[in-house]
């Protein structure tokens, strides 16, 4: 529960600092879980994760993102350190 209330803050974090804007948000949300800009590559695929929750799984723009999030609290990258 607790990581699902961190993604909930962080995905509203997200929208209320890149609104206008998917990629941005991607971009934004990969270098504060990460510490590193994106490749283009991350970026393209992190949306089409995001499209696919919200066309293939019909979850809203607000929970994909929140999803996407979850995601990200999750990965080796941001969970440890080199």
């Amino acid at each position: 529960e607790f990581m699902n209330e961190q993604a909930k803050w962080f995905s509203d974090r997200l929208q209320r600092e890149a609104p206008d804007s998917l990629e941005a948000q991607v971009v934004l949300a990969n270098r504060l879980t990460t510490g590193r800009t994106p490749s283009t590559e991350e970026v393209e695929r992190d949306v089409e994760f995001i499209a696919e929750l919200k066309n293939g799984e019909g979850v809203d723009e607000s929970e994909a993102l929140r999803l996407f999030a979850l995601t990200l609290l999750n990965m080796n990258e941001f969970v440890y350190l080199d």
